[in-house]
């Protein structure tokens, strides 16, 4: 197991002896399409939304709780109006918040509510994608913003069903309940993470992303120059060579929202996820084929649907992964060539160093440590892995593994889960190991020996790969086309 690290001012590259043995994970199976109605109760709604999916109608039933305030997303209180409550088939009364909220004490055996929503003026005020915003023509919010419940939860179910007047869509990322139409669920103690929702006047198709999986995409109204069929094949391409790298596609269902923006190219991408996912996608009005062949962004985004959410101090991780496995995965799926995958890793990898005052991974959350040091985390794991099974086992078998048990971006799992559970898929501790020395110490790293031995320099801007280097099996193998893999039949 091969270290590129940095002692004072001299450079020491050494093989280390550290603890053998891998921790075992506990691995639960992959979660349900939707939460089972089971537990204490349920919380049922019935939303319409108007002709211009500016104002929603929500009526709900809510099961007996021990909480008898009732709220919406931080900053969406104002844009609640008129509730009502009703109890034990009493006539309708009306309630008026306090500080935010609603206290109805009928609600603590079980009682009926009903209120109006104002999306447009909460998208104009908020502008926030995890809250509500205006997108070109379409509206977007989370459920967790429109849909009033109880503060506190225990194991309630929510179910919402929609209706929508003819031309207007709502299309959400929240997994449907088989079988009933229009109808979503999910865990009420999920519902403030759940994914972008967009209301609207919306295109939509299902994508064939491989492996028996599709993504839903709906592309907002407005100017595009790309037609539906060159951007559904955008989404498939990446798509399918996510599929590839991972075994299986990580959220069946996810939604892809596309907005059309100014610009020539993909914009700026955002994934949320709990009890389904979402990603939205910026994509300049003037968009060519060329454009939307080099982008990265939508690659980026799915990679991110393949891991558990990390509390806020381990988004290093996610981040970190996203932006390690993107050029590797669109070399290994033909997208780009393998000289442009190290041009910017050797280019870029030195963002990641531990500045002065660094405290590790875990403590140290500046651009330049959340991306590129998670990315060299990646590096280095993968590199150790691959040493220290001969090439046998890699990166990939062990994220293939935090999947396998259920690790996706739609749970929340602390970090140490999901580096045992990939451990336990290769069967050596690497993971938990450059954690212990990476997570809340600096951990200097040679770059010019490391890439020296997988014999990648860069001159006049290109990279120039080296055949004979030390390690250069290795760094060809990790780049080596899907075809090349049985990952591959997974993706077709």
């Amino acid at each position: 197991m091969v270290r590129w690290t940095k002692i004072g001012s001299a450079t020491s590259r050494s093989l280390l002896a550290l603890a053998a043995g891998a921790a075992a994970a506990s691995c639960a199976g992959p979660p349900p399409r939707a939460p089972a109605a089971t537990g204490a109760g349920a919380w049922s709604y019935e939303v319409a939304l108007d002709e211009r999916a500016e104002t929603l109608a929500i009526t709900g039933a809510l099961a007996p709780t021990a909480s008898t305030e009732l709220t919406v997303n931080e900053g969406a209180e104002p844009f609640v109006g008129g509730v009502e409550f009703s109890a034990a088939g009493a006539p309708w009364e009306g309630v008026e918040p306090r500080d935010g909220s609603w206290t109805i004490p009928a609600c603590a055996r079980g009682c009926r509510i009903r209120y109006r929503f104002d999306l447009r003026a909460a998208a104009e005020a908020l502008d926030a994608d995890d809250t509500a915003t205006s997108l070109h023509g379409v509206l977007e919010a989370p459920p967790a913003t429109w849909l009033l419940r109880p503060l506190e939860t225990r194991d309630e179910v929510v179910t919402w069903h929609v209706t929508a007047p003819p031309g207007v869509a709502f299309v959400t990322g929240v997994h449907g309940v088989p079988g009933a139409a229009d109808t979503y669920r999910v865990a009420a103690r999920e519902l403030h993470l759940t994914p972008y929702t967009v209301m609207g006047r919306l295109r939509t198709r299902a994508v064939d992303v491989g492996g028996g999986a599709h993504v839903t995409m709906a592309v907002a109204a407005g100017k595009l120059a790309p037609t539906d069929d060159m951007l559904a094949a955008w989404v498939a391409r990446a798509g399918r060579a996510v599929t590839a790298f991972y075994g299986a596609f990580p959220i069946d269902g996810t939604m892809i929202a596309v907005i059309p923006t100014r610009g020539r190219s993909v914009g700026f991408g955002r994934t949320m996820a709990a009890g389904g996912a979402s990603i939205m996608v910026n994509v300049g009005r003037d968009t060519g084929a060329a454009a939307l062949d080099a982008d990265w962004v939508m690659v980026h985004e799915m990679i991110h649907l393949a891991f558990p959410s990390m509390p806020r101090e381990r988004v290093w991780i996610e981040e970190g992964l996203a932006t390690y496995l993107e050029p590797i995965i669109r070399a290994r799926a033909g997208m780009i060539k393998e000289e442009e995958a190290w041009r910017g890793f050797r280019d870029m990898m030195p963002n990641g160093l531990p500045a002065p005052g660094d405290r590790g991974l875990d403590r140290t959350h500046t651009w330049g440590r959340v991306y590129w040091g998670g990315a060299l985390f990646c590096l280095l794991a993968d590199l150790d892995i691959r040493q220290r099974t001969k090439n046998r086992r890699t990166l990939e078998d062990a994220l293939r593994g935090v999947l396998e048990a259920g690790g996706n971006d739609a749970v929340r799992w602390p970090l140490e889960r999901a580096l045992d559970a990939g451990d336990h898929a290769i069967g050596v501790p690497a993971l938990r190991e450059l954690h212990a020395r990476m997570g809340s110490e600096p951990f200097p790293v040679d770059l010019d020996a490391l890439f020296g031995d997988l014999g990648v320099t860069l001159v006049g801007g290109r990279a120039v790969l080296d055949d004979s280097a030390p390690l250069a099996a290795i760094r060809r193998s990790m780049t080596a086309p899907f075809a090349a893999s049985p990952a591959a039949a997974a993706a077709r």
